[in-house]
């Protein structure tokens, strides 16, 4: 019985979403933002206090928030613990798994033309925040993911400016873009539910 209400959800979920209503960004979004913008922020001094590492080391700051979304993630799931995720589940994270395509382009397209790394790294991370925009302005119910997406076309600007801070520029605007759009979900969200 446990299954068939968990798929009467799912499907009350789509129609939610057909009809542009969407998810609610609830506590555990903001939460989940708030976290990130924590990690962007212990990045950013990590990369600027001279301790001798790579500053690619600070990037272990976002191992926290990253873990705790997945684990957010797994218990707001449809599949019950142990059961095989079934095709609609499949076919719900295809479209995330297809933007890299363009992306693995674009590496290819970089190399060829003979673009250096950190421009490549700008290019793709404004290309995320971009399609990241075009989700949060095209349906109302994604309107917190402004936030990311500003962030991230930043970044993806500021990255070229200066490769050899790259970790720091992403960590801040990262971390800039999580906690706006914290505050965009807190307000966003229906009271009282």
């Amino acid at each position: 019985m446990n299954v068939d209400i968990r798929r009467v959800r799912d499907d009350l979920d789509a129609l939610r979403d057909a009809a542009g209503l969407g998810h609610d960004f609830g506590p555990a979004a903001v939460r989940s933002c708030l976290l990130f913008a924590c990690a962007g922020a212990a990045a950013c001094v990590w990369a600027l206090v001279p301790h001798g590492l790579p500053p690619a080391t600070a990037l272990a700051a976002f191992a926290v928030p990253a873990v705790d979304w997945l684990m957010a993630c797994k218990r707001s799931e449809s599949v019950p613990p142990g059961a095989d995720a079934d095709w609609r589940e499949w076919r719900k994270a295809l479209p995330v798994f297809l933007l890299v395509l363009p992306l693995v382009s674009l590496h290819v397209w970089c190399r060829a033309v003979g673009l250096p790394p950190a421009q490549f790294l700008g290019l793709s991370t404004f290309a995320i925040g971009f399609v990241l925009f075009s989700s949060a302005v095209a349906r109302r119910s994604q309107l917190p993911l402004v936030g990311w997406a500003v962030g991230l076309l930043a970044g993806g600007l500021l990255l070229p400016l200066d490769p050899a801070r790259a970790v720091l520029v992403l960590s801040a605007c990262v971390g800039a873009g999580a906690l706006l759009s914290a505050g965009i979900a807190s307000f966003v969200r229906p009271r009282g539910g």
